[in-house]
């Protein structure tokens, strides 16, 4: 190959070889601060030692030191696996099965998987304030979702408290970004969820029925799978009221209505119902909507109830008014008729 090709190559390669970036890399005897590498190997140091690491020309390279060798390459995205160690606490991690990912807080401990806040004073709200009770945090996260980055790059999660406090200390990260671009693998499933409750029941009754709308558009390989549904009922503060799950079949789509009874002690205020499926072994999924739980002694009437309601009593009106016209205008036949009996 002559000269200009193999400068012309050199420049196509500079032009499709991506630049990356490496995140902290650790182990029992070294640490590695963040650095770059990519056309050109940015300098690594660390506690011990310093690396000068070399041109990546492939995606594959050797950093050398004087008394270790690091291999550096890429992977594509998609054969990325997640395990114990790698910064992210995901995959069905938790403080207890993987401390180096998921360890707790200060202030917290881990307590069957989860982190639990160590006790703690809480203004119960009583006296003007002045009177404090002792109560624990204990924070429950779903999965990331959407399980594919969308292009947006951010991914969400919800996190619930089934503790005895009903503020938000500490409450855990409930978005973060994201890397668009992996793509669902062939012959997976893949769901999109929806979750809506209507304008009959954004307001309810304690110990009433809320009824919610569920959607599920199967956008990856149609192959029916079971689903696992968990709902929660939270406060504002994501105090968990109530939970309920249950299993579906499902292949392509589903669309169902879900009813939950209200606890009859639930306080008034506004409420919030969450949504989480998860299927295909870790895949997940979730969606969320409000409603609002009102005083009363009457039964809530709900906007088309009203509707028909008022339908019914203009009808009722017209038919009154048409047969009151109707005596009107015999009556008056009637008189008419006498008059001319008279002359």
């Amino acid at each position: 190959m002559d000269k200009k090709k193999l400068i012309k190559l050199f420049f196509l390669i500079c032009i499709l070889l991506p630049l990356s970036a490496a995140s902290d890399i650790t182990s029992p005897i070294y640490q590695v601060d963040h650095h770059n590498f990519g056309i050109s190997g940015d300098d690594a140091e660390g506690g011990t030692y310093q690396a000068i690491l070399s041109t990546q020309t492939q995606g594959i390279g050797t950093s050398e030191g004087t008394i270790y060798t690091v291999n550096l390459g890429w992977l594509p995205l998609a054969n990325i696996t997640y395990y114990c160690g790698d910064g992210t606490c995901n995959s069905g991690e938790t403080c207890s099965s993987c401390v180096a990912d998921c360890a707790c807080s200060t202030g917290y401990t881990c307590t069957a998987g989860t982190c639990v806040a160590d006790s703690v004073s809480e203004d119960d709200g009583s006296s003007g304030g002045s009177t404090t009770t002792s109560c624990f945090y204990q924070w429950i996260c779903s999965e990331w979702a959407p399980t594919i980055c969308p292009a947006q790059g951010i991914q969400k999660r919800f996190c619930v408290n089934n503790g005895t406090c009903t503020g938000t200390a500490g409450i855990p990260e409930q978005e973060m970004t994201c890397s668009p671009g992996q793509s669902l693998p062939l012959g997976e499933p893949l769901f999109d969820l929806f979750l809506n409750i209507s304008s009959d029941y954004k307001k309810v009754l304690a110990g009433k029925d809320l009824k919610a709308k569920v959607s599920l558009i199967n956008v990856g390989n149609t192959t029916t799978l079971d689903v696992f549904f968990k709902y929660w009922i939270t406060t504002e503060n994501n105090t968990v009221i109530l939970t309920t799950q249950e299993t579906i079949a499902i292949s392509d789509k589903k669309e169902l209505e879900k009813t939950i009874t209200l606890p009859k002690e639930i306080l008034p205020g506004e409420y919030k119902l969450f949504l989480q499926i998860t299927y295909d072994k870790n895949k997940t999924a979730f969606s969320e909507d409000y409603f609002e739980v009102v005083e009363g002694k009457f039964q809530i009437f709900s906007g088309t109830t009203i509707l028909f309601v008022l339908i019914g009593i203009i009808i009722l009106t017209t038919i009154i008014l048409t047969i009151v016209l109707i005596r009107i205008l015999n009556k008056k036949d009637i008189d008419n008729t006498k008059e001319k009996t008279l002359t």
